[in-house]
């Protein structure tokens, strides 16, 4: 994606990019969940390259966990801080975000793959990529609709342009 975006005519002082994960998360991709404090991060640095380019807008591309961290993040910063970040945000571009949770969750006990977290009002902000089965497991994330559904996004935010690259319906992570 940097090549291409370089071969794009974007420059280094153009193109920014988050870290988000501890090195012990990145070394154990199974365990990785959203959670609200990896939100904050994200949001954190949307407002600091804002603030870095001077631009009202930034344009988000997003690959895998990244897609829907960035969306959960934006949704959080909304909710938490009273202002509507997803104002934000001029284009959302989508490579292969699990928006519809993994169907290979259903067969593979990782902590990555629960549903929503029970318990303490809000705590649904904390999830994994379980797909959407009521009564079993419930996920209002990979849901086919709902306040947070992610696949709902671009309805929910028509100022935003979103993209969405995928490599078709053999795609786990897309499908």
């Amino acid at each position: 994606v940097y090549r291409a975006l370089r071969n794009a005519g974007y420059n280094d002082c153009e193109l920014f990019g988050p870290t988000y994960l501890s090195p012990a998360e990145r070394a154990d991709a199974a365990g990785n969940l959203h959670r609200p404090e990896k939100y904050d991060a994200i949001w954190r640095f949307i407002h600091a390259v804002r603030e870095h380019t001077g631009s009202a807008q930034v344009d988000i591309v997003a690959h895998s966990l990244g897609v829907s961290m960035a969306i959960a993040a934006l949704d959080h910063a909304t909710e938490a801080g009273g202002e509507n970040a997803w104002a934000s945000v001029r284009r959302f571009v989508n490579i292969a975000g699990g928006l519809h949770g993994l169907n290979s969750c259903l067969w593979a006990p990782v902590p990555a793959c629960r549903g929503e977290a029970p318990g303490v009002a809000g705590a649904w902000y904390e999830f994994g990529f379980y797909p959407d089965m009521p009564p079993w497991v419930r996920n209002r994330w990979t849901a086919v609709s709902g306040d947070h559904s992610l696949r709902q996004a671009p309805g929910r935010h028509a100022e935003v342009r979103f993209y969405s690259l995928t490599a078709g319906r053999r795609d786990d992570i897309h499908c």
